[in-house]
């Protein structure tokens, strides 16, 4: 999953089965010093990307279900 940080910059995430989404937000807003506030938004991005992979395949606990 790739998410926009702005002015160019993008981070390519893996999500796995299991992976808290909170987590990974303020993980990405951390390493590029961003507002507090825009964990949530990334948060609920990661939400609707594996809403929308789950929707559409069957994964196994041991492969990425979104990258």
């Amino acid at each position: 999953m790739t998410i926009d940080i702005g002015e160019g910059v993008e981070e390519e995430i893996t999500v796995y089965e299991g992976d808290n989404p909170k987590t990974i937000a303020m993980a990405v807003v951390k390493k590029h010093s961003l507002k507090p506030e825009v964990a949530k938004i990334i948060e609920t991005n990661i939400i609707q990307n594996l809403i929308t992979v789950r929707a559409q395949a069957t994964f196994s606990p041991s492969r990425p279900l979104y990258t």
